[in-house]
């Protein structure tokens, strides 16, 4: 998902790190956190990949059980805050929320967006800059008081969250963790992005910053910084229990830079759908396809890992002789629109 195409979701903010070359896989405790709440909550998405990984709340789930804690706060109230988060479309601003301040920590993290909920100047006022344009930004979303009482109460029930679980959870992961997120640096700095690097080229992200979020599912986040900063893009994607979980999350990147080009022709070639559900569905499904179409044309030995993987996180039922017809019969779309998808990817 591309935050800066959706209507009304906060402008990026340049993230504070060295001038880049290259691309870098790494993973921010603040955005794990934040995309565990929102795993636990489960608000999903009306695109055909589900935004949180689910196999990743049942282990959550199990993992309390284990320890005597569930019901957590977060549990009990999830149902409250799923439905107030899908009674309003505003909050699909959450989904991307810790993107816009990827170098706080957990505590500034939610310290800031407390701040915003309870319109605490002082507070706002002394925050650094780029934390500040952000949370300026956010207001200006999220402008009702009833919107930012609801972000509020996720926001204390994720403060508890953190204090009676995620803390000790996070830690005890975290060197798995750290094994898989090495791992796919390792096959995207090697194997991924030198064969694409024409395509990464002309679509203008010649580096970036991926972020490796295991409570994501198979849709993913981007942040197109433009010249802002060292990095060009910003991309969070989950890491799927799977043999090769590396893989599949540098796999996962592919799909996710191709928003940009993806907007553009549907734009500029596809007929307008009838409501935002069924344009995001589309742009999904067309960001999925044209992963697939520059893989064919830079990397086509990767064809078959990402075409299995995107199906099995549709749901789609285990492909006969056939897993690139299953593909594109699961992922389709209308021939006029795929033709002028394959002609951007292959252009020169």
């Amino acid at each position: 998902v591309l935050a800066v195409a959706r209507p009304n979701v906060v402008p990026a903010q340049p993230v504070p790190a060295e001038p880049a070359a290259g691309w870098r896989i790494g993973s921010v405790a603040s955005s794990n956190l934040w995309f565990h709440g929102m795993a636990v909550v489960g608000f999903e998405g009306a695109g055909p990949l589900p935004m949180y990984d689910r196999d990743y709340v049942e282990r959550v789930r199990d993992a309390k059980r284990r320890r005597g804690i569930y019901p957590t706060l977060l549990d009990r109230k999830a149902s409250n805050l799923r439905n107030a988060f899908y009674r309003d479309s505003i909050f699909e601003v959450l989904h991307f929320l810790p993107l816009y301040f990827p170098a706080l920590d957990a505590d500034a993290l939610l310290n800031a967006v407390r701040a915003l909920v309870r319109q605490d100047s002082r507070a706002i006022e002394a925050l650094d800059p780029v934390t500040r344009n952000a949370v300026t930004a956010l207001g200006s979303v999220l402008t009702s008081r009833r919107e930012r009482d609801v972000l509020g109460a996720f926001i204390d029930a994720l403060q508890e969250e953190r204090r009676v679980f995620y803390e000790d959870y996070e830690r005890e992961s975290s060197h798995t963790l750290a094994l898989q997120i090495a791992r796919a640096e390792e096959y995207w700095n090697a194997r991924l992005a030198p064969s694409l690097a024409p395509y990464l080229e002309r679509s203008r992200f010649p580096n970036g910053l991926i972020l490796v979020s295991p409570a994501l599912g198979a849709e993913g986040r981007l942040v197109n910084l433009g010249r802002a900063g060292g990095w060009r893009a910003l991309v969070a994607v989950g890491l799927p229990d799977s043999p090769s979980p590396g893989h599949t999350a540098a796999l996962a990147a592919v799909r996710e830079l191709c928003f940009p080009l993806v907007h553009q022709v549907i734009k500029r070639d596809a007929e307008p759908r009838k409501n935002r559900a069924a344009a995001e569905r589309l742009s999904s499904v067309a960001a999925v396809r044209c992963g697939d179409l520059a893989l064919e044309r830079h990397s086509p030995e990767f064809r078959t890992a990402y075409q299995s993987q995107f199906l099995h996180a549709a749901g789609s039922p285990k492909p006969g002789a056939s897993i690139e017809a299953t593909f594109t019969r699961t992922f389709f779309l209308p021939p006029a629109l795929e033709a002028s998808l394959r002609r951007a990817v292959s252009s020169p």
